[in-house]
């Protein structure tokens, strides 16, 4: 992830024009309900988001969802599937798949990878890549087991950081962040796209 935003803040692909994003996780009781889960898979949206805005350094302006659960959902489950379009202020845009669709077997349970086209070249970034793969025993399994980079410890470093310098404070945008995810849900329901600052107003009447 950081090299990855690295090799953005540097140039090497030009400006970003698009992401194709994949965020598949797996099943995982409270995370499936509308209640504690915000809505199944849309509760991913918010991780996407905020990762995609720390890269492309823009504030998503507009989202457009559709959701669905497959045949085996429970009932009062939010649904297991989520396919959304982002526009962000400064012209770039990006697809996201947000499935329940990640094996058994993955050493973290999902699946987070990004790839990105910029005006001078493509960059694909699979952050659960770091892993070895293994086979055997008496059952002939298979198994993940992740050695890399811990994700949520770098992005908490992260968050700290940005609170010390003057440089570009990828948390500034939190609330439109969540709001995306508001938004995804509105879409789907209503089936058209929705604008970010249309949903939400401070106590001072003004849209995030």
């Amino acid at each position: 992830m950081i090299e990855t935003k690295k090799a953005i803040a540097r140039g090497d692909i030009g400006e970003i024009m698009a992401v194709k994003a994949f965020h598949r996780g797996g099943e995982a009781a409270w995370r499936s309900e509308r209640v504690h889960g915000y809505g199944g898979a849309f509760q991913d949206v918010v991780h996407m988001a905020d990762a995609l805005v720390w890269m492309i350094e823009s504030p998503i302006v507009e989202v457009y969802a559709e959701a669905g659960c497959d045949c085996a959902a429970e009932a009062g489950s939010g649904p297991d599937a989520v396919f959304l379009h982002a526009a962000f202020a400064n012209g770039a845009t990006a697809t996201i798949d947000l499935t329940r669709s990640s094996p058994l077997i993955s050493p973290v349970g999902r699946e987070f990878r990004l790839e990105l086209v910029g005006t001078e070249g493509n960059l694909t970034l699979d952050a659960f890549r770091q892993r070895n793969e293994s086979s055997g025993g008496i059952h002939s399994t298979r198994a993940w087991s992740h050695w890399g980079d811990d994700l949520h410890a770098t992005f908490v470093d992260a968050a700290i950081a940005s609170t010390r310098t003057d440089g570009y404070d990828f948390r500034s945008d939190d609330s439109r962040v969540y709001e995306a995810a508001a938004a995804a849900q509105e879409s789907a329901r209503i089936g058209k796209p929705v604008r970010l600052g249309s949903l939400f107003r401070n106590s001072r009447g003004e849209t995030p």
